[in-house]
């Protein structure tokens, strides 16, 4: 009987092991995806692989790990509340005693909600055991910047375009005529060309809109440029010359869920419209196919 219970304490044990085993294994395979993720920029799929990875990770050091690059994910996706949350986690696992930027990154997460009093404070945590310059720089700037809001040091008021944005990503807004009444700007928002879902972002891809603004001041309903500019990859930051007859912009090709290298691209502007838009070429992506180029800048000499 005594030999019956301990084969069957052996068989138990065994079976637990490998279950551990196995979850060990299922959660280094979803870190490591995670962090391919994350290298290549896919900030939100890399957020969930990383919480899943965290949820069944049993070594803290890897739970530390899945939970700091989730707050960065959370961070870069400016979701402020997530980044702080999954921060905590990895502060309750000492992640700052293998990485003590935390305490930056966790002050400029406050500082990105305004909250600056309590950003200076993660500030000097990180200044007395890491950068004390870097740590010096961020509390002067924050001050200034809380200061700022009180006593505001411009006249001029910044409000949001309400009638313009939308819940997604709206930026780099430029004039696009002569009488500065047309706009063109990057958006990802749903009425987006194309299907798919940026694995970088969560949205759709983006792509350049339009709006004019009538006698009144008021803004037209944002439309996409056309199908000669926006397509199903990610078009965006626009500069035209000093003419406006030839817009530049960004554009990075998606092949299979992943973007390629970004390159800057111009087209003719015909009359209300644009012709077909091709790449300027500036590297040969026969010999390099990693560098990024984007965000086209015009002088006033062209």
């Amino acid at each position: 009987m005594q030999n019956n219970l301990q084969a069957i304490l052996t068989r138990v044990t065994v079976s637990f092991l490998l279950v551990i085993g196995a979850a060990t294994a299922v959660a280094q395979e979803l870190q490591k995806e995670a962090d391919m993720l994350y290298e290549r920029r896919a900030f939100f799929e890399a957020s969930s692989e990383y919480v899943a990875a965290y949820a069944k990770e049993k070594n803290l050091d890897s739970r530390a790990h899945c939970a700091f690059y989730a707050g960065e994910c959370y961070r870069f996706l400016h979701n402020h509340d997530l980044a702080l949350e999954w921060y905590d986690k990895a502060l309750g696992l000492r992640y700052a005693s293998i990485n003590p930027a935390i305490f930056l990154l966790y002050g400029d997460v406050l500082r990105d909600q305004e909250n600056f009093f309590d950003a200076m404070e993660w500030y000097e945590k990180y200044g007395s055991v890491a950068d004390r310059s870097v740590a010096d720089a961020r509390i002067e700037a924050s001050d200034i910047a809380a200061l700022s809001i009180d006593e505001p040091p411009s006249r001029y008021i910044v409000e949001p375009m309400y009638t313009i944005n939308s819940p997604e990503y709206d930026f780099a807004p430029i004039y696009s005529s002569k009488k500065n009444n047309t706009l063109v700007f990057a958006s990802s928002r749903e009425s987006s060309a194309g299907t798919g879902e940026d694995p970088m972002t969560g949205e759709s891809y983006m792509d350049l809109f339009t709006t004019t603004q009538d006698k009144k001041g008021r803004w037209s309903e944002p439309e996409p440029l056309g199908n000669t500019i926006c397509t199903s990859s990610n078009e965006g930051a626009a500069a035209f010359d000093k003419k406006f007859k030839t817009i530049y912009f960004t554009r990075c090709v998606d092949e299979g869920g992943s973007n390629l290298a970004c390159d800057i691209y111009y087209a003719p502007v015909v009359g209300n419209s644009y012709g077909a838009s091709q790449p300027l070429y500036i590297v040969d992506r026969d010999e390099d196919d990693s560098t990024q180029l984007g965000h086209p800048a015009i002088s006033p000499d062209g």
